[in-house]
């Protein structure tokens, strides 16, 4: 498996709009990921940072050729269906992706638990 993460710090509109915000989040990933079928899984963590949290969420996938078919998915769909775009950059109100990366393996359990 390999999991592309994203980072996102909600914008100054979403923490003064909480409820709205989290409830545009619950919406999204359903509608978001309709018609990705590469996408095998996808999960979501926050880390505390300072009034605004950050938000973790990794996309699973089988392959690196997954990953390069759902960004060329992404992108057409784009290009092909104007409102999906509008609908996708609706993102933008609510916040700000500040990394991306490519993580090859998940939690391991390495027998340090007490």
């Amino acid at each position: 498996m390999l999991y592309l993460e994203y980072t996102f710090k909600p914008t100054e509109h979403a923490h003064a709009h909480q409820a709205e915000f989290w409830r545009w989040m619950s919406e999204r990933e359903p509608w978001f990921y309709a018609d990705f079928r590469m996408v095998r899984g996808t999960s979501w963590r926050m880390e505390s940072s300072g009034t605004r949290p950050l938000i973790h969420h990794l996309v699973e996938f089988d392959d690196t050729n997954s990953i390069a078919e759902y960004r060329a998915a992404v992108a057409a769909k784009a290009k092909e269906d104007p409102l999906w775009e509008k609908k996708r950059m609706e993102q933008d109100l609510w916040y700000e992706i500040i990394g991306r990366s490519v993580q090859t393996s998940s939690l391991a359990d390495l027998g340090f638990q007490r």
